[in-house]
Parts: structure tokens; C-alpha cells; sequence
């Protein structure tokens, strides 16, 4: 799953249940994509992938709705606060649709041949900023 597709189908999640929905970095230690779970070490990276979950509404805990492993793409991610410029692990849309925790956030995805730039406006839409390929 493309970055972009992650951040609409968690934005997407969160205004059809009412819920919180996120994009996280994956834990260096998920091997496999039913275990994924999001990073919260103090050394967090986007080079093992991605995760989307969307928030239980009954105990509040995450469920994973799509994982993409590093691994299987060729993929560098850089992710920073529109406003700040400091790195992100973690764009979360509330049960609205908008950000939270977030201004805004800055993406670039590089593969070999191609960088693309996304811009996440606080509204939490998205739209490509640039597209090198």
C-alpha cells in the first residue's frame, strides 16, 4: 500500500467510526505483519514500514486495518511537522477527519527512481506537493 492510500484509508476509517485513526512506524521487532505494531521506542524509524489502525470505540485500544512491511518495498519515508520541521512517527486523524497532535505534516517518499512530496494540511487532507519521476 502506497503512503498515500495509508493516510486516506485512516482518515477515511476515522470519520466512518467515529473514532481515532492513525499512520505509524512499525516496531523493529514486528517480523510479521499480524504482530506489526506501532513504534514507541525512543529510537523510532519509518525504514520497517507502516501501520494503520483505527481505534476500538469500546476500550479504546488500536486495531490494525492495513500493514506495509518495509521489506517488501523499496521505500525511504521522512515524515516532519509542517510547522516545526521535527521528525513524526505518527499522523493521527480524529473521529472529524482532521489532525491531531499535528499543524500539518511534510512527507517524502523516495524509491529509486522517483521522490514524491506530500503535504497533510491540518484539515487532514492530503495532496501531493511534488512529483520527480
Amino acid at each position: 500500500m502506497e503512503f498515500k492510500s495509508a493516510l486516506r484509508v485512516a482518515r477515511h476509517a476515522a470519520v466512518e467510526y467515529n473514532v481515532n485513526a492513525k499512520v505509524c512506524a512499525i516496531a523493529p521487532s514486528s517480523d510479521a505483519a499480524a504482530a506489526a505494531s506501532c513504534d514507541t521506542s525512543g529510537n523510532k524509524s519509518w525504514a520497517n514500514g507502516w501501520l494503520v489502525q483505527r481505534q476500538i470505540k469500546e476500550t479504546g485500544a488500536f486495531e490494525n486495518l492495513a500493514v506495509q512491511l518495509q521489506s517488501d518495498l523499496d521505500t525511504t519515508i521522512d515524515v516532519t511537522n509542517a510547522t516545526t520541521d521535527a521528525d513524526t512517527f505518527e499522523i493521527t486523524f480524529g473521529p472529524t477527519g482532521t489532525l491531531k497532535g499535528l499543524p500539518g505534516a511534510n512527507i517524502v517518499v523516495a524509491t529509486r527512481t522517483c521522490t514524491k512530496s506530500i503535504e497533510v494540511a491540518m484539515t487532514g487532507f492530503s495532496r501531493r506537493a511534488t512529483n520527480e519521476c
